[in-house]
């Protein structure tokens, strides 16, 4: 999991930028924790960065995998 997407050190830069990396890290989780207003802002950062082919599908399917044992659907 990220700190939060929003503090100053990341918001106030490329936030969209530490998204893609964070994600293509291997980070399973994006924090939104003191804005939640900017999860949206967040979301289309991740959006913008798969539909561009910026983010590595194999990374993105090992967090899914990771993701779905943690938070079974049962």
């Amino acid at each position: 999991m990220t700190d939060d997407l929003v503090m100053g050190a990341i918001y106030q830069n490329n936030v969209c930028t530490a998204v893609e990396e964070a994600l293509n890290a291997g980070v399973d989780l994006l924090l939104v924790a003191f804005d939640g207003a900017q999860f949206y802002r967040i979301f289309a950062c991740a959006k913008a960065a798969s539909s561009q082919g910026k983010l590595d599908p194999a990374t993105l399917r090992d967090s899914e995998i990771r993701l779905r044992q943690a938070f079974p659907a049962d």
